[in-house]
């Protein structure tokens, strides 16, 4: 357990240098660790009768923030007696940790590189053209013709690639066009007769293209190839005697399928049901529950946090009950007014000031209320970034949308964003979609947010080139992230602002539940729970 003894020079003499071990503290492993470890290398009493051919059952782990689970399977996998590994997670974050930290010699990478494997080796040749939009232009050309307006087009060749990556064994036209009203790939009534159901019945003919022909190598594949071909054409070899998912809650049913079709063996499966909050994007959020009834898995329990003093797992544990913490670290949670926190008086002292500080997380339901905040805190000297490079991309988006330069009056652009919100929100209810509106305001109030004290269109990219940062590639050096929620799973820090004001409360689900459990689990020490309802100086540590 642990690093092996590290030799360290200790003294000089005249004949000889000498070194002794540095040696470092065993570590301890709980309970539910040792039996995870148990499961892995099938020497615990309850598997011993399995121990022949590896027959053992498949394994589920229910594991809640912050409890180890990524050192506790890279430990299992190094106890494993199975030669062929895989090691495989949602994000390319949580994969590039894994990889740095695998000493087992465990084969370590994400879902689509897996899939991209299978393809090249079935068809010699084939990889992705350029940046993959010739495959996607040629499906759609393919299917609906050159005749089909070029805004058309372009509305299919986006859906059939959600379809291709999140539906690539069950997509009907009826399930395209709910992929078309969730990712704002539906045209407006301008267009007659190419409405939604025009759009999804071109994305089926393009899949089902897809589905029945091998790519050429002059047209190439896409990223979302590297799911749909191998599960759609059957690529998929069994190659791996023990696989591991990690984040299992945040993957697509055909993400995990290609998971599971990989391997001849066992099948670990790890994840937090209580962290889904990808359903907006095809995650599979009953993941853990499906697959161990699918998989005829056990299950072993990861539920005590090692990140989350007593204070904040007290306020997790409202909403998940069965999370506990590990240590009797207290902690503190806080109750404070925005106007406390994110406003620095003349004679405050900036270390001094209750709000946010380097090296402290800023998470909201929301995007656009973080914009006002990152743009204050850069404004006060105070370094910051804001995760979601994405959001960058649909700024431009729009304005593609509205033919506008950078150039253009900011004013124009206002005006114009107003009366395609109103657009949105209306055709989001005449189609009785109205779980579509808050998504569609938040990305209209993120714009206008940013074009605060712009003056041109061109002013308000550079704001969000300074300001926008990717989540997989967040810089080194110490700043304020100022992130939503989604965008901050997987990350902790010992401070975090939380403005609760943005969760959403009125038709309030599940998965409204997840996004504040996880927000408040990103705090290793202090967390500060900023509303409006808090007045100034008016607040208590509970």
């Amino acid at each position: 357990m642990g690093s092996r003894p590290k030799a360290t020079p200790t003294f000089v003499t005249e004949d000889a240098e000498y070194f002794v071990p540095e040696v470092k503290p065993e570590r301890v492993w709980s309970k539910q660790q040792e039996d995870i470890f148990s499961w892995f290398a099938l020497t615990d009493g309850k598997h011993a009768h399995m121990m022949n051919d590896y027959e053992a059952p498949n394994l589920v782990v229910r594991a809640r923030a912050g409890t180890g689970k990524t050192t506790t399977i890279l430990e299992g996998v190094k106890r494993a007696p199975e030669d062929f590994i895989l090691l495989t997670s949602f994000g390319r974050r949580i994969v590039n940790e894994m990889k740095t930290r695998n000493e087992s010699g465990a084969d370590v990478q994400t879902l689509h590189a897996l899939g991209n494997t299978y393809i090249r080796r079935n068809w010699k040749g084939i990889r992705v053209v350029g940046d993959g939009r010739a495959r996607q232009d040629w499906l759609t050309d393919q299917a609906v013709g050159i005749d089909v307006p070029r805004q058309i087009r372009n509305l299919i060749s986006k859906l059939h690639t959600k379809g291709r990556e999140m539906e690539p064994l069950t997509f009907t036209v009826d399930s395209l066009l709910d992929l078309a009203w969730r990712f704002d790939l539906v045209p407006d009534e301008s267009w007659n007769e190419f409405n939604g159901p025009f759009v999804a019945r071109g994305a089926h003919a393009a899949m089902t293209l897809a589905k029945k022909q091998i790519p050429t190598q002059q047209v190439g594949i896409d990223f979302a190839d590297m799911i749909f071909l191998p599960l759609a054409h059957n690529l998929v070899a069994k190659d791996y005697e023990l696989v591991v998912v990690d984040e299992a809650q945040d993957m697509t049913v055909s993400q995990l399928e290609l998971a599971v079709r990989s391997c001849s063996g066992r099948i670990c499966i790890v994840g937090d049901d209580r962290q889904a909050i990808y359903g907006f994007r095809g995650a599979d959020s009953g993941a853990l529950d499906r697959l161990k009834v699918e998989l005829k898995a056990v299950e072993l329990p990861l539920n005590v946090t090692y990140r989350c003093p007593q204070t904040v797992v007290a306020k997790a544990k409202v909403l998940v009950p069965d999370f506990v913490g590990a240590s009797d670290r207290q902690g503190v949670v806080e109750q404070r007014a925005p106007g406390e926190v994110f406003t620095w008086g003349s004679g405050s002292k900036k270390t001094d000031h209750p709000g946010p500080h380097p090296g402290d997380f800023v998470l909201s339901r929301l995007n656009a209320p973080l914009v006002s905040v990152c743009l204050g805190l850069l404004r006060a000297g105070i370094p910051a970034f804001m995760a979601g490079r994405d959001i960058g991309k649909n700024l431009d988006d729009i304005i593609r949308k509205f033919k506008m330069s950078a150039v253009t009056p900011i004013e124009k652009l206002l005006e114009q964003l107003m009366r395609w919100e109103d657009k949105e929100i209306q055709k989001a209810a005449v189609n009785g979609r109205d779980d579509l509106i808050p998504a569609i305001q938040d990305r209209a109030d993120t714009i206008r947010a940013f074009a605060e004290n712009c003056n041109t269109v061109g002013n308000l990219i550079q704001h969000c080139q300074k300001v926008l940062v990717s989540e997989e590639d967040l810089p080194g050096g110490q700043y304020v992230l100022c992130s939503s929620v989604h965008k901050a799973k997987g990350l902790e820090a010992d401070t975090v602002f939380f403005l609760v004001d943005t969760l959403y409360r009125r038709g309030r689900n599940q998965e409204e539940e997840n996004i504040e459990y996880v927000g408040i689990t990103r705090a290793k020490n202090r967390l500060v729970l900023v509303s409006n309802e808090f007045e100034e100086n008016d607040y208590e540590d509970e």
